[in-house]
């Protein structure tokens, strides 16, 4: 579940988002209903996918084999 830390402080309110698997930010104690409302909204967006480097080496991988595959094959043709 999406998180917003609730904080006094932008340092405390930082911190303690990281801690959440989803945390999304944190916002003042006393923020107003315009700032709760931004905060939600921003909550609800689809976040922006990141691919982990393990995905991206085997794919780097994977093309480098088939580029090779794809190259000695070439040299026995011709």
């Amino acid at each position: 579940m999406r998180t917003i830390v609730l904080s006094g402080n932008p340092r405390d309110g930082r911190r303690l988002s990281e801690r959440f698997a989803h945390g999304q930010g944190w916002l003042r104690k006393d923020a107003t209903a315009v700032e709760i409302r931004a905060a939600i909204d921003r909550a609800l967006v689809p976040g922006v996918r990141r691919w982990s480097r393990a995905i991206v080496l085997a794919v780097v991988v994977l093309a480098l084999i088939v580029i090779a595959i794809a190259w000695y094959l070439l040299r026995l043709r011709g």
